[in-house]
């Protein structure tokens, strides 16, 4: 789910399953059960940063237990505040083995679309820059 979120909106568009046709459905097998359904893993549209899935990563939005528990990680990283009360070995036994994974995943993430920004935005700016000191002389 991280990855989804991150995604580029045309990227995040191709995996809302209540605008998927009926075809793609079918090609990427989402009533098979389990999620093995691709025969190669493949990442979320051309996201390097992206872990590979074989299946369709939409599918993961369709359990309850898997976005509680993404929205635990994500409060969580966000507050500083664990979802139960004690330390991290007080919690369910799936937030303390993934959190530090969320951590770094979610860190890493944020990180890149930072720096993505920077790189998109600088030129624009030095470029209005230029034209600003140009007009001036």
């Amino acid at each position: 789910m991280i990855d989804l979120h991150f995604a580029v909106e045309s990227d995040k568009r191709q995996y809302r399953c209540s605008k998927c046709p009926k075809m793609q459905q079918q090609l990427r097998k989402c009533d098979d059960d389990g999620f093995e359904q691709f025969s190669r893993a493949r990442r979320v549209g051309s996201d390097k940063l992206s872990d590979e899935y074989r299946f369709c990563p939409g599918k993961a939005t369709w359990y309850d237990e898997v976005a509680e528990l993404f929205y635990n990680l994500r409060m969580a990283y966000e507050t500083h505040i664990l979802p139960k009360p004690g330390d991290l070995i007080d919690q369910d036994a799936e937030f303390w083995m993934l959190y530090p994974w969320f951590v770094s995943k979610w860190s890493d993430r944020s990180y890149a679309r930072v720096w993505a920004d920077v790189s998109e935005f600088t030129p624009k700016v030095l470029e209005a820059f230029a034209k600003m000191w140009g007009a001036k002389r």
